[in-house]
């Protein structure tokens, strides 16, 4: 897997040394000198699933009115959505609002109910229909578009091992400089991150429903894994 993503992907490799060699006198009293390396790996990919957030938001002087209103909007999202193949699973409610609206203590202005809905498109290249179909379901809200890497934690581990690699090598490097090498592993902390370079473009009102065409650019999500290492010096 890892090279079939390298003929698109970059790696940026960032190394970065201490060592404590210690004066003669440090060095009697602590036999076992050490050297730390931090190592880190990037490998930029290809997004391949999106992460939507749409809302509902109705507005009425009655409560249940407003309820049913939300209810029919949501129920034909969902349909909408397991038309287009997004499975049931993939779907959540994020967040459920109600609110009582009023001016002052004698002004009463009706019911605000808010509900959004949390969408897990897999086949990317579909984003920009499940924008489309959302807002023609009834949804007049669109929160939010994520993109994300599935097969992530498989290319952190492929990224820590070279990482560490990689560490190693440097720091007998650096401890050539003093006529030693890198010996035993004492100490090693790990961290494993993602980062999202992409963007999204809709081109057109997002309020609109009776415009057709949202154009959405995935980007690259950013895999890192750092690990720094403190080794014994022989």
């Amino acid at each position: 897997m890892f090279k079939l993503l390298k003929k698109y992907l970059f790696m940026v490799l960032t190394v970065t040394f201490m060592m404590s060699l210690g004066s003669a006198e440090a060095r009697e009293a602590n036999q076992i000198n050490t050297i730390s390396v931090r190592s880190r790996v990037e490998q930029a990919v290809q997004a391949n699933t999106a992460v939507i957030t749409v809302g509902i938001r109705v507005q009425d002087s009655k409560l249940q009115i407003a309820q049913d209103k939300a209810n029919l909007v949501m129920h034909n999202l969902v349909q909408e959505m397991l038309t287009l193949g997004v499975s049931k699973s993939d779907m959540q409610t994020s967040d459920f609002n109600l609110n009582y609206n009023k001016e002052d203590k004698n002004s009463f202005r009706g019911y605000t109910l808010e509900n959004n809905l949390v969408i897990k498109v897999r086949d990317i290249d579909k984003a920009g229909i499940v924008l489309d179909k959302a807002l023609e379901s009834g949804a007049n809200q669109i929160l939010g578009i994520n993109f994300t890497y599935e097969g992530a934690e498989e290319l952190k581990d492929q990224l820590l091992k070279l990482a560490i690699e990689n560490g190693r090598k440097k720091a007998d490097i650096v401890a050539s400089a003093d006529g030693r090498i890198a010996g035993r592993l004492l100490e090693v902390n790990i961290y494993t991150d993602s980062y999202q370079k992409a963007e999204m473009r809709v081109n057109k009102m997002m309020l609109d429903s009776s415009a057709l065409g949202s154009q959405v650019l995935a980007g690259n999500v950013v895999i890192s894994s750092e690990a720094t290492l403190l080794f014994e010096l022989n």
